[in-house]
């Protein structure tokens, strides 16, 4: 199999299992970088009636109902579902939330004007089934917004090395080790996303510091450790070559490199 695909024979129920665990505390899935590029890049959204695909434990949701927009936020773990619900009456937000799964939405075709994924695709069995039902609920001219890592830098280049040397990918210190983490570049989603009708209108990297120094622990160790004034000037260089605003990079070739990428989609009407 393919990099990421090493733990694909894990049955679905398994893997549900495992992220029942993980959201059994609340504040476990706090994207904030993530959260605010997406809301921005997707522009105007009054009326618009949308969708948050992964939602978790409803951060993003949220968000998004701030802006006055109807949401309807799906996650296949009761416990994140039941942790959003919870978030959005202390929010006051107008959204409902539900159990599913991204490859067979309760939903009917042509339902949303927009919807929202964040780091969500990269773990589905099957990418392509998972933009298929985006694309069958998007509304013609329906917007598409999504981030998943980025492995097309330094840090794709320590997992291709960990993967076949050590047996396992390192995850760099960041947590839960993911039942399916497909190995995904900008050319892969490209293409994909091609083969779907689904036009990209704009691409941006984020976390560029990440993404060429990818060793979360060492850079911590240096950082508490005196190295701040060292990390702290190569973040500095970086932003500066890259034209990097709130660590989201457009320029290229700098949106193809840092360790989140960020895509707006359309879907074509032929």
């Amino acid at each position: 199999m393919g990099l990421g695909m090493k733990k694909q024979s894990y049955k679905i129920s398994e893997i549900r299992q495992r992220y029942e665990e993980y959201h059994r505390c609340e504040g476990v899935t706090s994207l904030p970088l993530v959260n605010a590029t997406l809301i921005r890049m997707a522009g105007e959204m009054s009326k618009k009636v949308c969708l948050d695909i992964g939602c978790g434990q409803g951060g993003l949701t949220t968000l998004i109902t701030r802006r006055g927009q109807f949401t309807v936020g799906v996650d296949m773990s009761r416990n994140a579902v039941s942790w959003a619900k919870k978030r959005l009456e202390s929010s006051h937000g107008r959204a409902a939330f539900m159990v599913a799964d991204a490859r067979y939405l309760p939903f009917r075709g042509k339902t949303f004007d927009i919807v929202f994924s964040a780091e969500t695709l990269e773990h589905l069995p099957s990418i392509y089934e998972g933009l298929e039902e985006v694309r069958r609920v998007l509304k013609d001219e329906g917007i598409f917004l999504t981030s998943t890592p980025n492995y097309f830098n330094t840090y794709g280049l320590v997992r291709l090395i960990s993967e076949p040397t050590v047996g396992k990918w390192l995850d760099l210190g960041w947590g839960l080790t993911q039942p399916i983490d497909h190995f995904i570049t900008p050319f892969k989603m490209k293409k994909i996303l091609g083969e779907l009708d689904l036009e990209i209108v704009e691409m941006h990297s984020g976390e560029l510091f990440y993404g060429l120094l990818p060793y979360e622990g060492l850079l911590h160790y240096l950082w508490n450790r005196g190295g701040w004034m060292v990390t702290g000037w190569i973040r500095r260089i970086i932003n500066a070559l890259s034209g990097g605003r709130e660590l989201v990079y457009k320029r290229f070739p700098f949106n193809y490199l840092g360790f989140e990428l960020f895509i707006k989609g359309k879907k074509i009407v032929s």
